[in-house]
């Protein structure tokens, strides 16, 4: 069955190349196999370290510039030499398929083989082949005398690069470097998340600014480190459309507990979490604090450092309570008056306080009431008879007798 560009593939690697398998496969094995044949070898196994699900054939051709009938056969001839096995699963639309890399034989191993030494020494002659066997116990050779050619990349090779091939460019691009104006705070790792992101994990469709500001600032809040996001942000993908639960994601970090956090070199440089959760003795931080601080973190981008003296100053003068309702008015009247580091805000803490004026509660019923009240009053004063009244209890009092 031929070979389809829409056709997908996964690698596999047994064992890792050393120096001498290199060697051997260049020197020893090139020959047999063709250039294609191990560059298509070094590509799979290239693949085979970042790959986390299948792709098509037609990424492999791109990236090897290659057609898909030359790497169809580059394959085969590493069959045959027993570098490379092939298996197959046949589906309607695409086949599946695993290739399994083997280690080249060293020279040693080579030369003693009765198949692949007499394919060698047919293919390049007796003198060469004698001589690969004296290459054997190589040492570095001389360049006294020889004058550097080697060919450099040259601009032109993307002359035609224009607007449109930068905007899609970008737009693949992730993008983490963000301004200070969206946000003052983020103390994150970005570089050894992504390298050590594969694109089954974290793929490349979901890194978005926003998803990777919302991963930074995460992270700056609890304290965890690039690994500890990266095991969050893969169990919070969405692989069947490429896309991440940002919900999921904040739901793992508010429950997750991150490790103990590194000697700070300030005493305002800790997570806010773990800043919280160190006024307190080591006691867990509740929920609601928590929900409190990704607040002032996330909506209103307020620096961590800042966000640990507010609390500490808020904690200091509530009796050792957070309100979120008073929690937000000092973070808005911090904000308006410009807070945005560690000096302003203790300069702020130490500001006077308007003492809050002692209100006596004093209830006063309403006009219409009082004047009911009075006229009710008057009505029973006024229709009331002593003389009647005892008049008719005589005469009760005679019939009864």
């Amino acid at each position: 069955m031929q070979l389809k560009a829409k056709d997908t593939f996964r690698c596999e690697v047994l064992r890792p190349l050393g120096q001498d398998h290199l060697y051997a496969l260049m020197s020893l094995y090139q020959p047999l196999v063709g250039c294609d044949g191990v560059s298509l070898y070094l590509t799979l196994y290239s693949e085979a370290k970042h790959q986390r699900s299948y792709e098509s054939h037609s990424r492999l051709c791109r990236t090897m510039n290659m057609d898909i009938t030359v790497l169809e056969q580059a394959r085969r001839r590493l069959e045959e030499m027993m570098l490379l096995r092939c298996y197959r699963r046949e589906k309607e639309e695409k086949n599946n398929y695993v290739y399994v890399l083997y280690q080249p034989l060293s020279a040693d191993q080579f030369f003693k083989h009765e198949v692949l030494s007499r394919l060698y020494c047919r293919r390049m002659g007796n003198s060469n082949y004698q001589m690969s066997l004296n290459k054997l116990s190589h040492l570095e050779v001389s360049r006294d005398g020889f004058e550097e050619i080697t060919q450099t990349l040259k601009s032109s090779v993307i002359e035609n690069w224009d607007e449109q091939s930068e905007e899609q460019f970008s737009q693949i691009r992730p993008r983490y470097q963000f301004d200070d104006r969206q946000h003052p705070s983020i103390r994150f790792d970005y570089d050894r998340f992504l390298s050590r992101a594969s694109n089954l994990v974290f793929p490349i469709e979901a890194r978005t600014s926003d998803n990777l500001r919302l991963i930074g600032e995460l992270a700056t809040m609890y304290g965890y480190s690039a690994d500890e996001m990266l095991v969050m942000v893969g169990r919070s993908t969405n692989n069947a459309d490429n896309s991440l639960d940002v919900q999921k994601l904040r739901s793992l970090a508010f429950v997750q507990k991150p490790k103990a956090p590194s000697k700070a070199a300030g005493p305002y440089d800790l997570p806010p979490v773990a800043f919280l959760q160190s006024l307190q003795h080591g006691v867990a931080v509740t929920d609601n604090d928590k929900r409190i601080i990704e607040m002032l973190v996330s909506e209103l981008k307020m620096p961590p450092q800042v966000v640990n003296v507010l609390l500490e100053y808020v904690l200091k003068i509530s009796d050792n309570r957070l309100v979120r309702s008073f929690v937000e008015s000092v973070a808005a009247a911090w904000m308006r008056n410009g807070v945005d580091s560690v000096d302003k805000a203790i300069a702020e803490t130490k500001k006077p306080r308007r003492p809050r004026a002692a209100v006596q509660r004093r209830d006063v019923l309403p006009d219409y009431y009082q004047q009911s009240s009075q006229a009710a009053s008057q009505e029973v004063t006024e229709d009331f008879n002593r003389e009647e009244f005892e008049e008719i209890r005589r005469q009760l009092r005679e019939r009864e007798g």
